[in-house]
Formats: structure tokens, C-alpha cells, sequence
């Protein structure tokens, strides 16, 4: 399972990084837009696309332009920037050290206990790589 770069570009845009990189990844050749979100949780925000042959991605990533990044950072404000600050203020945010007693179990749920329950480390990739999908094939 090893990754590659072999072609990148980077713009800057409204004080935002965006970069397009095109590569290999688990043996596919792929292009991943990136937008530097300057947040402490999720510093980066990427969506990624299978391309057929990675001479077209590197194609694409050597032809792109600043108008590409506009697009692309435009599409992340409208889309993902709300999801992507939430979820920093998740991993960031102090803890209140409550803990509910057992007494209100019932109203009360722990967190991550149940048969049916997702830890947020599994569930987190699995909701991010959907919306990022239908992200990637509304840009292209």
C-alpha cells in the first residue's frame, strides 16, 4: 500500500492553499485536491478522484489553473467548511469532565456503549469518504 506524488501545483487563494496533486495510490493512479483549512484539528481537507492513467492525471494537474482553485476552494466554503469547523471545534473544545451517572443510564447513554455503536475513529472515515465522493464527482 504505497503512495506516490508525481505531479503538483499550488495556488494561493483568498489566503487559503489549494493544491492539486496527481499520483498513485494503493496501485491506482489518482488526483487529490487539497485546501489548507488553517484549523488545529483538520489542517487539510482533501477529496480525491480515481483517474484512469496516471499520465492523464499528471495532464490535468500540470494544466490546472488558478480558475480551478477558485472553483474548487469556492465549492469547499459553500459545501464542507460548516462540517469541517464543526468537527475541529469536536476534537479541540475542552472537556467538561461530566460523566452521567449510572442512575440515568436510561436517559442517559454513554458514549460508544451499545451492541450496534461505532466507535468515532471507524465511523468518522466512513461518513467523511461518502460526502467526499459526492464532493469530487459534483467538481468534475
Amino acid at each position: 500500500m504505497q503512495s506516490q506524488i508525481t505531479e503538483s501545483r499550488r495556488f494561493k487563494v483568498d489566503g487559503y492553499t489549494v493544491t492539486f496533486a496527481a499520483g498513485v495510490k494503493n496501485s491506482h493512479a489518482v488526483v487529490v485536491f487539497g485546501i489548507m483549512t488553517g484549523l488545529e484539528a483538520v489542517p487539510v481537507f482533501t477529496l480525491e478522484k480515481n483517474w484512469r492513467n496516471l499520465e492523464e492525471a499528471e495532464s490535468y494537474v500540470r494544466k490546472v489553473t488558478i480558475i480551478a482553485a477558485e472553483k474548487l476552494l469556492a465549492h469547499y466554503q459553500e459545501n464542507y467548511r460548516t462540517m469541517v469547523e464543526k468537527i475541529n471545534l469536536a476534537f479541540t473544545r475542552p472537556t467538561t469532565g461530566f460523566i452521567a451517572p449510572d442512575t440515568n443510564a436510561g436517559r442517559y447513554p454513554a458514549r460508544g456503549v451499545g451492541e450496534n455503536l461505532l466507535p468515532i475513529s471507524e465511523l468518522l472515515p466512513v461518513f467523511l469518504s461518502r460526502i467526499i465522493r459526492e464532493a469530487v464527482s459534483s467538481i468534475i
